[in-house]
């Protein structure tokens, strides 16, 4: 395997690099900084070539002086000389008189440094030579006079460079630091989110192909399809089981409900018989029930019904006056508020299963108020439609209510058969909603009692 594939494969190898780069880079940058301030400048004595150069300047710069009559005249003059630029320090404002240049602020500095010597000198100093001072009166004022020539080249010819230099490697830096953090953060965060979708019992949420390269992320993305599919199917299998268990024990039942329908008629004058035998046909509606409830639950966990597109008045207004009959059977309020006008894509017989069993719970448990809120959510991303119930109950422990919407949980208040069921019915109703990808929760309203909040979402 090459040293690049060994990279792209290794996120831990990536991560070497990128440390060892960064702290090149840095070094490189401290390094580049230390040269361009290092000083270069080179003092020696004037030889007579130099003053020569000298005295030719002073008697330029006089004659352009008697030519224009002014300082400020002269100084475009003399900075355009083939034989090196004149600068002027004007010893009475101490001011150095200097023609526009990238280096003015280090040539005006080294001026400075030079106007108490009494004889000339030259600096050489990367790219220019300034030689002086000499002494020159102009209108009867005093100045002195040098001279600056090209010199050699270096780094500091170039006083911008290394900034130049720091700008790139920082944006190379950048550059490469938000490629590695997206290589290592975009599968992180599709693991994340995938796993929510499963947690939310999404089971067909897999991670995509292309995060599962060959690296350790890619790995990690790879073995957890490998987990969410074992999951799914071991899922897939316990529902099998549930459906066709709950089916099998169908058929005893009715066997056993046909034989005690026979044996009531046979005892007749039997009390005691009579009796026995309607306690065991009352057992069996209960398991009648439970069954038909693990089988609407299954159903509803495996999203097996056809959706289809219905308006949420002729989706809820069975449900609404079968709930508002049975509430006024047991002298109880039961409001509604005005029914939206949408259309919702929902699998008819589960959704209205589904509220229906909220509703109906909040009935059972109410002291004599019970209120169903409706409304549409106009969000961007995902518009849903929602369903609050709410009842004037005693509410559930905080505890309880991490757990009602699982299967066969019923809170303590709810533990005798009579008023708490056989704990399938808010199971029933999460199951629904899961499948339109919509969201329920329990919390224990302000004013006393429980309230239940359904969403679904509108394009499930």
């Amino acid at each position: 395997m090459s040293i690049i594939s060994r990279v792209r494969h290794s996120v831990g190898l990536r991560l070497l690099i990128g440390f060892w780069a960064t702290l090149l880079a840095a070094i490189l940058c401290i390094w580049l900084v230390a040269q361009w301030q290092k000083s270069d400048v080179e003092i020696a004595r004037v030889d007579s070539q130099d003053i020569r150069l000298l005295d030719a300047a002073k008697q330029r710069t006089l004659r352009a002086f008697n030519r224009v009559g002014t300082i400020e005249g002269i100084k475009d003059l003399l900075a355009n000389s083939r034989k090196g630029r004149v600068v002027l320090y004007d010893v009475g404002k101490q001011r150095v008189l200097s023609p526009p240049s990238r280096f003015k602020r280090r040539l005006d500095r080294d001026v400075n440094e030079l106007i108490e010597q009494s004889t000339p000198i030259k600096i050489s100093r990367p790219p220019y030579q300034l030689i002086g001072p000499v002494p020159l009166q102009l209108a009867g004022k005093d100045f002195l006079l040098f001279v600056q020539r090209p010199g050699k080249e270096g780094l500091s010819s170039y006083p911008n460079a290394p900034y130049f230099i720091i700008l790139v490697l920082l944006i190379m830096s950048v550059l490469f630091s938000v490629f590695f953090t997206r290589s290592i953060v975009t599968p992180i965060r599709e693991l994340y989110k995938t796993s929510q979708q499963l947690a939310n019992g999404d089971w067909r949420a897999r991670v995509s192909e292309k995060q599962c390269k060959k690296d350790e992320i890619g790995q990690l993305a790879t073995g957890f399809n490998t987990m969410a599919d074992k999951l799914a199917q071991n899922w897939q299998g316990q529902q099998r089981l549930l459906a066709d268990v709950s089916h099998e024990l169908r058929s005893p039942l009715t066997r056993l409900n046909m034989a005690v329908a026979l044996a009531e008629q046979a005892a007749k004058d039997n009390a005691v018989i009579k009796t026995a035998l309607l306690r065991i046909e009352q057992e069996t509606a209960v398991m009648e029930e439970m069954i038909g409830k693990v089988l609407t639950l299954s159903r509803a966990e495996a999203a097996m019904a056809k959706k289809e597109d219905l308006s949420l008045l002729e989706l809820l207004e069975p449900v609404l006056s079968n709930a508002e009959f049975e509430a006024s059977q047991l002298n109880k309020s039961f409001t509604v508020s005005a029914i939206p006008n949408i259309t919702v894509h929902v699998q008819r017989d589960a959704v209205q299963s589904g509220i229906e069993n909220v509703i109906r719970n909040a009935i059972r448990h109410a002291k004599g108020r019970i209120d169903v809120q409706l409304s549409e959510v106009a969000n961007e991303h995902q518009p849903c439609w929602c369903v609050t119930v709410t009842d004037d109950g005693s509410g559930l422990a905080e505890d309880d209510l991490q757990h009602i919407f699982s299967p066969f949980y019923r809170a303590e208040r709810a533990r005798d058969r009579k008023s708490g069921g056989v704990g399938l019915g808010l199971a029933i109703a999460k199951a629904v909603v899961t499948a339109h990808h919509g969201n329920i929760e329990a919390t224990n309203h302000s004013d006393g009692g429980l309230k239940v909040s359904l969403s679904f979402s509108k394009r499930s």
